[in-house]
């Protein structure tokens, strides 16, 4: 949950324009899914690859389309959807978000390789 430490910055969140995620991965070109959700449960997200080293990533806000979410914790019983896409027709705006979601596919297992992801930090730029 994001949404306290945007609430603080209101005044603000007009001037930025990028999110940035500095992170590496075990098995370059890991594929890491960057969300944000707002308070309408509208996720709105981009894929990036990762390197070796960390690097800052950076993600232009506007290049952030509407996707799907992961509910958490997982749906009971075991048959419901994993996966959620609102309906709502909302347009991204910064200030209606509420939830930073980070996700990647394990492909460990086809490439023989552990996988690992460290994010050391994420934050928006102007």
């Amino acid at each position: 949950f994001v949404g306290d430490k945007l609430n603080g910055r209101s005044s603000e969140l007009d001037s930025f324009s990028k999110l940035v995620v500095r992170a590496r991965s075990s098995v370059k070109g890991t594929q890491l899914k960057v969300a944000l959700i707002n308070d309408n449960a509208v996720a709105f997200a981009t894929s990036v690859s990762l390197a070796n080293e960390f690097s800052d990533i950076e993600i232009s806000l506007s290049s952030l389309k509407k996707d799907s979410m992961l509910l958490l914790p997982r749906p009971y019983p075991g048959f419901l959807p994993l996966w959620f896409s609102s309906n709502a027709m909302d347009h991204f705006k910064l200030k209606s978000i509420d939830k930073l979601e980070v996700t990647f596919e394990n492909n460990a297992l086809e490439n023989s390789k552990p996988l690992m992801v460290e994010i050391e930090s994420i934050w928006l730029k102007k």
